[in-house]
C-alpha cells in the first residue's frame, strides 16, 4: 500500500481517502458540472431504510454517484454480512457462483484469451477462481475480507487468494486476464481502480467489468426504486461513463455485452405493458374492457420506452452490462 490510501471494504482494491463532505467536481472526469439529480432509497441487499441516497450526477461524462458517499462501514457490513452466509439470497451460493463463472470463463474465448494467468480483484469466496483454476488457467485472487479468503482456502485448497489489495507484494507482476464482477460500483476511486488493474496487465491482456446500467429501461421503468440503488453502491455507471473511465485508466473499450439471458436463463422477467404489441392490447380489452383504464400508462411507458432507446441506442435494453477492454 502506498501512503495516503485506504482499503474499500471487501473488494481488493487499493482506493483514495474517502471524502465525508460532497464532491464539486466529478470523481471520475474532474468536471466542476456536477448537479444533484435525485434522492433515492436503498433497494439493495441492506435495505437501510433509515438512510436517503442522495445521487448527483456529471453533466460531462454521465457518471452518477452517492455524494457525500455512506460511511465506510456500510460496506464492511454488506460484505462480512454477505460472505458469512447470513443472507439467503441465490447471488452468494456456490452453486450459482460456479455455473456463471464457467460461463465467463467461456466468454474470455471470443478476445483470444483461453490460457494463462488471471487476476479476479474482489474475489469473495473465489468461487470463479477455482472454476478459472479447474479451466487450466494459472487463477489468483485478492479479496480483503478475511473471512472470504479463509473460506477459499479451506473450501477449495486456494494459496492463490491473497487478503489485500492489487498492490499485494505475493501477486505475480502481470496478467493476461483481470475481471471486476460486480466491483467497480462500490469503489471510491473508480478511475484509480482501473488504473491499477491496466497495470497488472500485460500489453494486450483483456479487461472484464461487469455492472449495472443506469442508462437502461430497468432504470427509467422503477426510478428512485430500481434494484441498484443501495448504500454500499457508490457509483452508478452507463456503457459512456464506464468506458469513458477505462479511457481515462489507459485502457481500450472493445465490447458493451448483455450477459444476463445467458448468466439467469432461470430469472423471472415480469412483461411491462410497453412490451406488449397494440393488437394484443386491443384484444386484451375485448375480452376484459376494465383494462381500458390502464390505456394511459400503456401510452405513457411505451413513450418513455422508446425516447429511451433513441437517446440511449442499443444498450438501452441491457440492465446489466459486461464491458470488455484491453491494455494497448
Amino acid at each position: 500500500m502506498t501512503a495516503g490510501h485506504e482499503i474499500d471494504a471487501g473488494r481488493g482494491v487499493a482506493t483514495s481517502p474517502a471524502v465525508a463532505a460532497a464532491r464539486m467536481d466529478c470523481p471520475v472526469c474532474g468536471s466542476a458540472h456536477v448537479r444533484p439529480f435525485m434522492t433515492a432509497t436503498d433497494n439493495g441487499h441492506l435495505r437501510r431504510t433509515d438512510i436517503s441516497l442522495p445521487v448527483h450526477r456529471c453533466e460531462s461524462c454521465d457518471i452518477f454517484f452517492l455524494n457525500p458517499p455512506p460511511p465506510a462501514e456500510i460496506g464492511q457490513q454488506y460484505f462480512a454480512d454477505a460472505y458469512a452466509n447470513e443472507r439467503s439470497n441465490l447471488y452468494y451460493d456456490d452453486s450459482f457462483k460456479e455455473r456463471t463463472s464457467r460461463l465467463r470463463i467461456e466468454l474470455f474465448g471470443r478476445y483470444g484469451a483461453t490460457s494463462g494467468r488471471l487476476l479476479d480483484v474482489g474475489c469473495g469466496k473465489a468461487q470463479f477462481v477455482e472454476v478459472a483454476r479447474k479451466a487450466g488457467w494459472d487463477a489468483w485472487g485478492v479479496e480483503l475480507d478475511a473471512g472470504a479468503c479463509e473460506y477459499a482456502r479451506e473450501h477449495y485448497g486456494l494459496h492463490t487468494v491473497l487478503n489485500g489489495t492489487m498492490s499485494h507484494a505475493g501477486l505475480p507482476r502481470e496478467f493476461d486476464v483481470v475481471t471486476l464482477w460486480d466491483v467497480i460500483e462500490h469503489v471510491p476511486d473508480p478511475v484509480d481502480v482501473l488504473r491499477q488493474a491496466a497495470e497488472r496487465l500485460r500489453s494486450g491482456g483483456i479487461i472484464f467489468v461487469r455492472t449495472a446500467n443506469i442508462r437502461s429501461w430497468t432504470f427509467d421503468k422503477h426510478r428512485d426504486r430500481w434494484w441498484a440503488f443501495g448504500s454500499d453502491h457508490r457509483f452508478y455507471f452507463s456503457p459512456a461513463s464506464l468506458g469513458k473511465a477505462m479511457t481515462l485508466a489507459g485502457l481500450e473499450v472493445l465490447d458493451v455485452l448483455n450477459r444476463e439471458p445467458a448468466e439467469r436463463p432461470d430469472k423471472h422477467q415480469s412483461k411491462d405493458i410497453s412490451e406488449t404489441p397494440v393488437s394484443q392490447g386491443l384484444a386484451s380489452v375485448g375480452r376484459n374492457p376494465a383494462k381500458l383504464f390502464k390505456s394511459g400508462r400503456y401510452i405513457q411507458n411505451l413513450v418513455r420506452r422508446r425516447l429511451g432507446a433513441w437517446k440511449y441506442g442499443e444498450h438501452y435494453e441491457t440492465g446489466i452490462m459486461t464491458i470488455v477492454g484491453r491494455k494497448p
